[in-house]
């Protein structure tokens, strides 16, 4: 009885190790396309004015990614962006727009919220 017990418990850990290490995956994978995309973002920035081209902070963006790879309910996350020049955002978001994200298993969507950092 104790053996099946401390089977079961370790059954247990494991599993929600492994769960844990595939959220994670998860959450990688649909970010990981952005990165090709980060200098074009950057770029806004150096397109904008004289304030925005010095400006330094993060614009939070929330997305969602469908089973057909397309990008949904794209926002930015207000709560947690710094830099509120909205012509700065919209070239973000833009940006976003033209990433060609992988499909997310059947029936099933992704949500992930995604840090741009500028710096001067």
């Amino acid at each position: 009885m104790k053996k099946n017990v401390i089977l079961f418990m370790c059954a247990c850990l494991l599993s929600s190790f492994s769960f844990a290490k595939s959220k994670i995956d998860v959450n990688e994978k649909y970010k990981k396309p952005i990165i090709r995309f980060l200098p074009m973002m950057k770029s806004c920035r150096d397109a904008g004015t004289k304030q925005t081209m010095q400006a330094s902070g993060k614009i939070v963006v929330d997305y969602e990614i469908n089973d057909k790879a397309e990008l949904h309910k794209i926002r930015i996350n207000d709560e947690q962006t710094t830099l509120t020049d909205l012509n700065l955002q919209k070239c973000v978001v833009d940006a976003f727009k033209k990433i060609k994200f992988p499909k997310t298993p059947k029936g099933k969507i992704v949500k992930i919220t995604y840090p741009v950092e500028f710096s001067r």
